[in-house]
């Protein structure tokens, strides 16, 4: 069985600290188990750890209402978004640098946090410096 999932890791997934070939030599040795996860992907979990899962597992399974095609369709979501965070990330931040005020929104409230959420949180220090920085002059490039 362990060969089985062990063909169905992604060798290009990120697995933290260990690369693809740590986990499958940690599996053979038996210090991480595979298991059956809610999608293609393996469970992995580390029996050092209490049999923590591991940063590169697949989906568990959701035992409520494991029938719900919505649940599986979430959880094969979330496993595709946790692949393509990087990617997704670098497009909005990219888009916030070019202008978007939407990008731009997102940006801030999830780094600084909302209005409220950000005098309670933040330093001062920090919002009066992205207030230096949103009032100083910006360049226009025309192209003629």
């Amino acid at each position: 069985m362990s060969e089985e999932l062990i063909e169905r890791l992604d060798p290009n997934r990120n697995y933290g600290v260990r690369t693809y070939e740590d986990v499958v030599r940690e599996v053979r040795a038996g210090t991480l188990s595979l298991h059956e996860g809610a999608t293609v992907l393996p469970v992995i979990r580390d029996k050092t750890l209490n049999n923590v899962i591991t940063k590169g597992s697949g989906v568990t399974r959701v035992r409520e209402k494991a029938d719900n095609p919505r649940v599986q369709t979430k959880a094969v979501f979330l496993e595709r978004a946790h692949g393509d965070f990087e990617s997704v990330y670098s497009a909005m931040v990219e888009s916030a640098v070019k202008g978007d005020v939407r990008a731009q929104k997102l940006f801030m409230e999830l780094y600084v946090g909302r209005p409220r959420e950000a005098t309670e949180v933040v330093e001062k220090e920090v919002i009066n410096r992205l207030f230096e920085l949103a009032l100083k002059p910006k360049e226009k490039v025309l192209d003629v």
